[in-house]
């Protein structure tokens, strides 16, 4: 975000799923989607806050969430739990 003067809002959108179930899936792979779909919005909201507050107007920050993710059964287990963390995430902010 170098350069950029006022900062109204920022968007949270990266996911990645994993593609196993709970039963088979490898804990580098669980720990991938993690990082990526928890910590990727953590890193956004952390990196989008502080330019938002000296904006001095207020403003948004928009996490997205995939209606995917409440299809555990899938084979997403891994997906679907980051996702419910996820739309969770918003209260953080408040």
């Amino acid at each position: 975000m170098r350069g950029i003067r006022k900062c109204p809002g920022g968007c949270n959108n990266s996911d990645v799923a994993g593609g196993s179930g709970i039963d088979n899936i490898l804990l580098d792979n669980w720990r991938w989607v993690l990082d990526v779909n928890l910590m990727g919005v953590f890193c956004g909201i952390r990196t989008s806050l502080p330019h938002i507050r000296a904006y001095g107007e207020g403003g948004h920050i928009v996490n997205t969430a995939f209606l995917a993710g409440m299809q555990s059964g899938l084979g997403f287990s891994p997906y679907a739990a980051s996702e419910e963390d996820r739309t969770l995430s918003r209260d953080l902010l408040k």
